[in-house]
């Protein structure tokens, strides 16, 4: 999952973290700065925007475990 794909869908942590097995934790993640509706679960909560070093790190090495 690329980083615009992530800006662009509007998902949470927690979404992305089923969709990829990445097990981001919220420091490797960059948030808007109010919770919004997340286009997956439809719950509100924290979107995130972007993804830290370490982020790109377990979202890079949990598409090669696929």
């Amino acid at each position: 999952m690329s980083r615009t794909s992530i800006v662009h869908r509007q998902l949470c942590r927690e979404c992305i973290n089923v969709q990829t097995g990445a097990r981001l934790i919220p420091r490797d993640c960059r948030y808007w700065h109010y919770p919004a509706p997340c286009s997956c679960c439809g719950e509100i909560r924290h979107i995130v925007t972007g993804v830290t070093l370490t982020g790109r790190w377990k979202l890079f090495r949990s598409r090669l475990m696929e």
